[in-house]
């Protein structure tokens, strides 16, 4: 599993996915990959604001809290903005029309449907009655202290990588080889010509749905 998906989660279905409940995330689109590999959960910023103890609180709600509480409040963990953890989709289920002898838009077994937390309704709404695809979710591990996105790399053609001020944009592709051999932050991925070159670069902006990343600590 060398290469790995981030997802966007919103608090309250990171929640259910904490505690279990939750166990097929749906999505219009699915990455390349085959199964099993690697997804990384980032919890969206907004509300609910959800806490690693399993607690959370709403802003209104933060006003009316005793003074005891919010110091409780401010030592927790925020998930919001962060990732919260990962987990291993191990297979991919493809809910839709199989063979155009229902009347319904989707053909989804009540199991998966309830894995789904979502209704019958919900899914048909979001879908807008076309394929969706239901990430089923295992080995999951929820982080005791969250990360942030930039502990998290992408591809980017430009040599201008941002986790090595070594790198000028105008580097030569026999001057990037050399470099290469010497920096353990800049790892080639690809290389056929300077237009051809992979870099690394740190993610600041969250994927709207998903994108494929790694951890930087990974090679």
């Amino acid at each position: 599993m060398s290469k790995a998906v981030m997802l966007s989660i919103q608090p309250k279905w990171c929640e259910l996915i904490e505690k279990r409940e939750k166990l097929i995330e749906v999505r219009k689109n699915r990455p390349k990959l085959k199964t099993p590999f690697k997804c990384y959960i980032y919890c969206t910023k907004g509300f609910p604001i959800v806490f690693g103890r399993g607690n959370k609180w709403s802003s209104s709600h933060y006003h009316e809290m005793s003074d005891w509480e919010r110091q409780f409040h401010d030592d927790c963990n925020e998930w919001n903005g962060k990732i919260i953890g990962e987990f291993v989709c191990d297979r991919i289920n493809r809910y839709g029309d199989y063979d155009g002898n229902t009347d319904s838009p989707y053909f989804i077994t009540p199991e998966d449907l309830k894995q789904t937390c979502l209704t019958f309704g919900e899914l048909v709404k979001y879908g807008r009655n076309d394929i969706v695809y239901g990430w089923h979710i295992s080995d999951l591990v929820i982080y005791d202290n969250p990360r942030e996105l930039g502990e998290f790399w992408v591809r980017s053609n430009h040599p201008d990588c941002d986790l090595c001020a070594h790198v000028p944009v105008d580097m030569s592709p026999d001057e990037f080889v050399w470099h290469n051999d010497f920096c353990g932050e800049c790892h080639r991925l690809s290389y056929k010509s300077m237009w051809a070159t992979h870099f690394r670069k740190r993610i600041t902006r969250a994927p709207q749905s998903w994108m494929y990343c790694q951890p930087i600590e990974a090679n």
